[in-house]
């Protein structure tokens, strides 16, 4: 197992709950796409596994490891085996 969220949310510092009990397993691998309307938590759901925000609830584990539970310099060695790559140029308006 690579990925696995368990229950996951994320409620944003203004109360906007941006996603809520989110639950996905993904092995060594797969492939997966995340596709959805504007406002739908792509993003947000992105930077958790990036481990740029914390999860208000649930579990979140990658490649083995909660990055929360770990000390700092662990969480940057964890940080430094992933990767996101961001959509470069933007999708033109419709």
């Amino acid at each position: 197992m690579t990925v696995r969220l368990t229950g996951v949310g994320l409620t944003h510092a203004n109360g906007r709950r941006a996603l809520q009990d989110v639950n996905l397993t993904v092995d060594r691998g797969e492939r997966l796409a995340i596709i959805g309307p504007s406002g739908a938590g792509k993003t947000t759901l992105l930077r958790l596994l990036a481990t740029s925000l914390q999860p208000s609830e649930g579990r979140l584990e990658l490649l083995g490891e909660q990055p929360w539970r770990l000390a700092g310099a662990a969480r940057r060695r964890l940080r430094a085996r992933l990767g996101l790559v961001h959509q470069s140029p933007p999708l033109p308006p419709r």
